[in-house]
């Protein structure tokens, strides 16, 4: 009696996840943590982050650092889908958030070649990251001038419709992001063209738009892996909805805000298409963002609201 009672629950609870469609009705996205900027302790994630997911229509888990590897397995088998924040963490050493990166990483490789779809979206550090990775580890940034607080539009490469990023998008959307000043850029790093090609990385990733530095020179600012759903954005589609900063020139304007949900948007979209889930209600519940309370920041940050983790 007991196992036909299981049997019954799961398949309700499974019935749930999927609709008519064959898609998840209830996607949960972890979002990883870094570490605090000395001589603070512990990890973090910018609100903003969080409210992006939750705006495309998706639950959020922060994944903590410093933990086994089996940890992170457990959390990949149980989301839908992966942030790669930005920041300002060592991506090329054995910092908390390179490691927890890279494990789960190569479980996301794993799991797409088995034939589940399991996206990962990289933002500005993240996406530098996923670059390094491909790239076995080793730096192919470049120093990038007069990136740091500046609002642009992205120009876009022959073909870039072809991928699942922007291959939906409406065209006032692409219109706003290569026309208008519609993105938040913030960084000193970045990763060209010609670096992608140097160490034959332009057969894993596809360029979709570029930009110019201070310097006048090229940068990517939109790529997409040919093989996978991991996408890295070198700006910051979060901070244009939910960062206030009056010190940051994030662009506020209405059709600013409804282009860059794009982005958060496409991850939810394929995170809809696994059926990850955690084995448990109660362990999915207490991994909720929502067990967590974010603090005021703005006065002392860029970041408006901040979750703080010891």
């Amino acid at each position: 009696m007991i196992y036909f009672k299981f049997i019954y629950l799961f398949t309700i609870v499974y019935s749930a996840i999927r609709n008519v469609e064959g898609m998840n009705e209830r996607p949960i996205i972890g979002v990883l943590t870094q570490e605090q900027d000395p001589p603070d302790n512990g990890s973090y994630i910018p609100a903003s982050y969080i409210k992006a997911v939750e705006s495309a229509g998706a639950r959020a888990v922060p994944i903590f650092i410093d933990k086994p590897e089996e940890y992170y397995r457990d959390m990949v088998m149980s989301l839908n889908g992966i942030v790669y924040p930005g920041g300002d963490v060592n991506l090329t050493a054995t910092t908390g958030f390179a490691r927890a990166a890279k494990i789960i990483f190569e479980l996301a490789t794993e799991l797409n070649e088995k034939g589940d779809n399991y996206p990962i979206l990289g933002v500005c550090q993240g996406m530098q990251i996923l670059a390094v990775f491909t790239n076995n580890d080793k730096d192919l940034l470049r120093a990038c001038p007069g990136m740091e607080n500046k609002a642009l539009p992205i120009r876009f490469k022959p073909g870039y419709r072809r991928s699942s990023l922007y291959g939906t998008s409406s065209r006032k959307d692409t219109v706003i992001l290569s026309k208008m000043n519609s993105t938040a850029n913030h960084h000193d790093w970045c990763i060209t063209e010609k670096n992608l090609t140097a160490f034959g990385l332009d057969k894993y990733w596809r360029v979709l738009s570029v930009n110019h530095d201070g310097a006048g020179e090229e940068f990517v600012s939109s790529m997409q892996a040919y093989k996978y759903p991991f996408v890295g954005v070198q700006f910051h589609p979060e901070k244009v909805e939910y960062e206030w900063s009056i010190t940051q020139n994030n662009p506020h304007y209405p059709d600013a805000i409804k282009a860059n949900r794009l982005f958060y948007d496409w991850l939810v979209m394929e995170a809809r298409r696994n059926d990850h889930q955690f084995n448990d209600t109660l362990k999915e519940t207490k991994s909720l963002i929502y067990n967590y309370q974010p603090v005021f920041t703005g006065d002392a940050s860029n970041f408006s609201q901040t979750y703080i983790f010891s």
